[in-house]
C-alpha cells in the first residue's frame, strides 16, 4: 500500500527548514521512491507547503467561503495524488498549522481519513513537539518580529494553551487517524536520530530515508531571519505605533535592517537568547504539562520512564531587561545601517548613470556614422557606376 507522510509540525520545530530542504531536494528524493509533490498555488502560501491545500477555503471576490471551488480543488489534487502513487511508493507533505486545529475542526481528520482509505492510502501523521517553554518564548518572539504588541506574560496568559497540551491533542488525531499511524518526534537535539543526529537526518529515519551527501542543504538566504535580545525588544516598543503596526514584517524596513544587526552582531553580543521566564517561573510553567508529557513518552514513544523531554530545565541566564540606552544604543546602528544602505544605493546609481552615459556616448558615435553612410554612400555609388560606365 502507498504511504503518505503528513507532515504537521508543530510550530517552532524547523518545520520550515525541512519543507525547503525537501522541495530543494526533489529530484534526489524521486530517486529514491519519495516525491514531494507541488500543488496548484495557495494565495499567500509558499509553495513547499503543499499541505496547505487540506485546509485552505477558496473565496469569491466578495471574499464569501467558494465550497464549490474548495471542494474541486481538493478531489483535483487528491487525483494527482492518486496519478503520482502509480510512479512512486512514498509521498511527504508538510503543512504546520494543521497541528492547531482543535476539536472543533474534528471534521477535519475525519474527512482526510476517509479520502485516504477511500484511494487505498496509508497515512502516517508526523508530529515534532518542543518543550512548551521553549516553544512559547520563541513564538511570542516570532509574533514581536510582526507585529505584536502585548507583552510575554499577557501572551501566556491571555490565550489558550490547548495545543500545549500534547497527549490531549494526539489523542483527538489518533480517534480518526489511528494512535498506530501517529509518529511522535522531539524537538532536541540530543534526541535527534538518523546517520547524522541533526533534524533533517531524523525527519528521514522518520520516513525511511537516509541523509547522505546525495542531499544538498538550502540555501542560507531562505532561512528566517530571527531577532533576539536587544534587537527583539526595540522591534517590540515600536510595535506600539500604529503606523507600525499597519506594516507587516516583510516590508518592513525596520524588521530588515533589525534582522542583518542581529546577524552581524550574533558571533560577538551578549544578547543572543531570549529569556522571558525565570528558572523558578518555567518550573512552574511546565508543571502544568508533566502529565501530559508523561502519558505521551509512555503510550506514544514507549518510554517506560515517562521523560519525554530529556534536556535539563536550567534557565542559566537572567530574564531580558533593557533600558533607555541601549534601545538608543539600537537606534544608532538602525540609523548607522539605514545610511549605509542610502551610501550603497546611491553607489549604484552613479554606476548606472555612467553607464547610461557610456551607452548614449555610443548610440551618439553610432548615429554620427549613420548619417555619414547616409548622406555619402550614395554619392560614392553614383560616382563608381559613372566611372564604370566611362570605361
Amino acid at each position: 500500500m502507498p504511504t503518505l507522510y503528513l507532515h504537521i509540525g508543530m510550530p517552532k520545530t524547523g518545520t520550515s527548514y525541512i519543507q525547503k530542504f525537501l522541495q530543494e531536494n526533489r529530484n534526489v528524493l524521486k530517486e529514491k521512491g519519495y516525491v514531494f509533490p507541488i500543488f496548484p498555488e495557495v494565495p499567500n502560501v509558499l509553495p513547499q507547503r503543499n499541505a496547505r491545500f487540506l485546509l485552505h477555503t477558496y473565496r469569491d471576490e466578495k471574499g464569501k467561503a467558494d465550497k464549490a471551488k474548495t471542494l474541486e480543488i481538493w478531489n483535483s489534487n487528491f487525483d494527482y495524488i492518486s496519478e503520482l502513487f502509480t510512479k512512486y511508493d512514498n509521498m511527504i507533505m508538510s503543512e504546520e498549522s494543521i497541528w492547531g486545529l482543535n476539536k472543533k475542526n474534528n471534521r477535519f481528520w475525519k474527512k482526510l481519513k476517509k479520502e485516504v482509505d477511500n484511494r487505498g492510502i496509508d497515512c502516517k501523521v508526523i508530529a515534532y513537539l518542543r518543550r512548551q517553554d521553549l516553544f512559547e518564548q520563541s513564538h511570542w518572539a516570532q509574533k514581536v518580529q510582526e507585529y505584536e504588541t502585548c507583552t510575554f506574560n499577557e501572551y501566556i496568559n491571555g490565550v489558550s494553551r490547548d495545543r500545549l497540551y500534547y497527549y490531549t491533542r494526539l489523542n483527538d488525531i489518533a480517534k480518526f487517524m489511528g494512535k498506530e499511524n501517529i509518529i511522535v518526534r522531539v524537538y532536541e537535539k540530543q534526541q535527534w536520530g538518523g546517520t547524522q543526529k541533526n533534524l533533517i537526518s531524523d525527519f528521514f529515519e522518520t520516513v525511511g530515508l537516509e541523509l547522505t551527501e546525495e542531499f544538498l542543504p538550502p540555501e542560507k538566504s531562505v532561512v528566517n531571519i530571527s531577532l533576539s535580545g536587544k534587537y527583539l525588544a526595540f522591534k517590540h516598543y515600536m510595535n506600539r505605533y500604529p503606523e507600525r503596526q499597519a506594516i507587516r514584517h516583510k516590508k518592513d524596513c525596520l524588521y530588515k535592517a533589525l534582522g542583518e544587526l542581529a546577524y552581524r552582531n550574533a558571533s560577538n553580543t551578549n544578547y543572543s537568547k531570549n529569556v522571558f521566564l525565570s528558572q523558578e517561573e518555567t518550573v512552574a510553567y511546565l508543571d502544568k504539562f508533566k502529565e501530559e508529557n508523561e502519558l505521551v513518552a509512555r503510550e506514544y514513544l514507549g518510554r517506560e520512564d515517562g521523560i519525554l523531554f530529556r534536556d535539563e530545565v536550567v534557565v542559566d541566564e537572567q530574564k531580558a531587561e533593557y533600558t533607555l540606552e541601549d534601545f538608543l544604543d539600537v537606534a544608532n546602528e538602525v540609523f548607522t545601517y539605514q545610511d549605509e544602505e542610502l551610501e550603497n544605493e546611491k553607489a549604484v546609481t552613479r554606476e548606472l548613470r555612467q553607464q547610461i552615459k557610456e551607452k548614449d556616448a555610443l548610440i551618439k558615435s553610432q548615429q554620427s556614422t549613420i548619417d555619414w553612410i547616409s548622406t555619402s554612400f550614395p554619392k560614392k555609388v553614383i560616382r563608381k557606376i559613372k566611372n564604370t560606365f566611362k570605361r
